[in-house]
């Protein structure tokens, strides 16, 4: 057993040899750790699949087969997806993570974090990730998942149109499984060529976060979207409807709210708004 170096922790661990891809950097910094590129290096396998999610590394991956009994007896999975509060993918997944350790999963984390503050997830950030166990992937699928060294994986996948792009349909028939959060994304996924089991499941809300409110009588209807607006989202098509069907009246609003700071579309109608400021939950509620 080699003694490989984790973070700033030390562990006794099986060690394997990495090469982070040379770019014009000599190194990169990930984790609270310096990583030379272009020079073999010792990592374990967590650190070394971890890092997978921010640089190109050359790696001979095992071949280790999945071990059914660690989700049958230990309700063990891991998890791969970035944790942040401004993102759908990255809310989603701090739920998920949450929701799962609460149900008493053991959930090894892989992914960026942040700016998130949560100790829980701190936690399962630093546990190793079991290549014996089954990989969930929540992310939108990458050329990497062809060479997933997990034996097992099953991808969470929403999108919001009829036709996926088509880069997509071998990266997820290689996989196991298929989750979506609604019926249209299996019949979306069907007949774009996705042939892998497809399961229905679906977002939860929280009462105690989103709940009925009694607003004031407004003078003004207001619309509203969020999200990033681009023409995937269909923010284009959104602001030609409006368009469309309030020609003219002046007691109708609409906001578009987004975390990225561009958008392919102008805006020439004071009635329709555009927020690109980050808001607290109490003013999105507002």
């Amino acid at each position: 057993m080699d003694m490989c170096e984790i973070g700033v922790f030390w562990l006794y661990t099986e060690c394997m040899k990495i090469e982070i891809e040379k770019g014009k950097e000599s190194s990169i910094f990930y984790d609270s750790r310096f990583y030379d590129t272009g020079v073999p290096i010792s990592a374990s396998f967590s650190e070394a699949f971890r890092l997978t999610r921010v640089c190109k590394i050359n790696a001979q991956w095992d071949h280790v087969p999945y071990d059914p009994a660690l989700w049958k007896d230990e309700k063990l999975f891991n998890f791969m997806g970035d944790i942040d509060m401004t993102s759908g993918f990255g809310g989603v997944s701090f739920n998920l993570m949450k929701q799962a350790i609460k149900a008493g999963c053991a959930v090894p984390l892989a992914g960026r974090f942040l700016d998130v503050r949560d100790q829980v997830l701190f936690a399962a950030r630093n546990l190793p990730l079991m290549q014996s166990a089954a990989m969930v992937w929540h992310d939108q699928p990458r050329d990497s998942w062809h060479n997933s060294p997990f034996k097992k994986n099953i991808a969470i996948v929403p999108f919001e149109t009829t036709l996926i792009p088509h880069s997509w349909i071998g990266r997820l028939n290689s996989f196991d499984a298929l989750l979506v959060p609604c019926k249209q994304n299996i019949e979306a996924f069907r007949a774009s060529g996705v042939h892998i089991p497809i399961e229905l499941i679906h977002w939860g809300v929280d009462p105690n976060v989103f709940y009925p409110l009694n607003r004031p009588e407004s003078p003004t209807m207001t619309f509203g979207t969020m999200g990033a607006l681009t023409v995937r989202k269909g923010t284009d098509v959104l602001v030609e409807a409006f368009l469309e069907a309030f020609p003219t009246e002046q007691d109708v609003k609409l906001i578009c709210k987004t975390s990225f700071n561009n958008y392919p579309f102008m805006v020439k109608d004071k009635r329709i708004e555009v927020q690109q400021s980050p808001v607290s939950h109490k003013e999105l509620m507002d």
